[in-house]
């Protein structure tokens, strides 16, 4: 009997070493697929005096989706289901789920409310029955909605230690308000109710607005607004403002050409100028603005767009008032 009680022992801790076995070939095997063993991940991977792990650029590289935390926080150990490489010497990848980390390419590259608040112009150029009010804010929905999610905790953003520029503020998550989707939903949804309520032309007009914000978005920003909320694995982005001076030149022109088309007056056209000049510290790092005290202080920045929005909507529809109403009057 006790020769049989070895034996089942025996035969029980060689089905719990094979099972083993097979779980590290399995481990091993999902780590070649991803392409990062655990000698890369040593090479690639620093832990500075504070704990705060930075990855390095050589990664990101690769085509492999590689995040690193920002190095003035703690880095906090992420739960197991977001650490593949715990298991097989693999770099942590977050999944799309609970993301705590941001990636390389989120780098805040935002057009700003004052360009987005002239688009409303030609819109009511092409479609005078559309009240002026309802066109600014259909113009910003995507950002106020960008705001209020930002102040809730439901969407992330953060900056670098210092920020001397927009490429030092990271959009960390934003997968609802900033996706191609969620904005044609917000605009379908609309478009009903304004026909319903209101006219069809009113409600087309509107719905042109909510979608302009996010197709500027995506001329504008590096490939980080999804195409469906939790996907991933393809983001939208042309990356105007990898060309900072550039990029503010074309927004500028951008305002411009729409105040050109509306043919508004001198004091609209002060207002577009005066505010893109305004943020011009934002894209020439060596120029010193109110950016630099934000470092560290992601919510002042939200606020900062959110009252952004509000100022430029209200100036914008005071002084394309008259224009509007002498668009309205030839259709009467």
């Amino acid at each position: 009997q006790a020769r049989s009680q070895t034996c089942d022992c025996a035969a029980d801790a060689g089905a719990t070493a094979q099972h083993v076995g097979f779980r590290r070939e399995v481990s091993l095997l999902v780590g070649r697929l991803v392409g990062v063993d655990r000698g890369a991940e040593r090479k690639g991977r620093e832990r500075n005096p504070r704990g705060a792990v930075r990855t390095s650029d050589s990664h990101s590289r690769d085509g492999i989706m590689i995040f690193r935390r920002n190095a003035t926080r703690p880095a906090a150990p992420n739960p197991p289901w977001m650490n593949p490489g715990s298991f097989c010497g693999t770099v942590n990848i977050g999944t799309p789920f609970l993301p705590r980390v941001r990636s390389e390419a989120a780098t805040a590259q935002l057009m700003f409310a004052i360009n987005h608040a002239a688009t409303a112009l030609i819109i009511k150029k092409r479609y005078r029955t559309a009240p002026l009010a309802w066109l600014l804010v259909s113009v910003q929905v995507v950002e106020m909605l960008w705001v209020v999610l930002n102040l809730m905790g439901i969407e992330r953003t953060s900056t670098e230690a210092d920020v001397a520029s927009v490429s030092d503020i990271h959009l960390e998550y934003m997968p609802y308000s900033h996706s191609l989707v969620s904005s044609l939903v917000i605009a379908l949804i609309a478009w009903l109710l304004l026909e319903k309520w209101a006219t069809r032309r009113i409600a087309i007009a509107v719905a042109i607005g909510i979608v302009s914000h996010i197709v500027l978005d995506i001329l504008t920003h590096v490939p980080d607004i999804a195409i469906v909320p939790f996907v991933f694995e393809q983001k939208l982005g042309v990356g105007l403002y990898s060309m900072p001076l550039a990029a503010f030149v074309v927004e500028t022109a951008y305002g411009v050409a729409c105040w050109w088309l509306f043919r508004g007056n001198a004091a609209l056209l002060a207002t577009i100028v005066a505010f893109n000049l305004a943020n011009l510290s934002f894209f020439v790092a060596a120029l010193p603005g109110p950016e630099t005290l934000m470092a560290g202080h992601p919510l002042w920045i939200v606020g900062a767009v959110g009252a952004q929005i509000i100022v430029t909507l209200v100036l914008v529809g005071v002084f394309a008032r008259p224009t509007a109403k002498a668009l309205e009057r030839q259709i009467a």
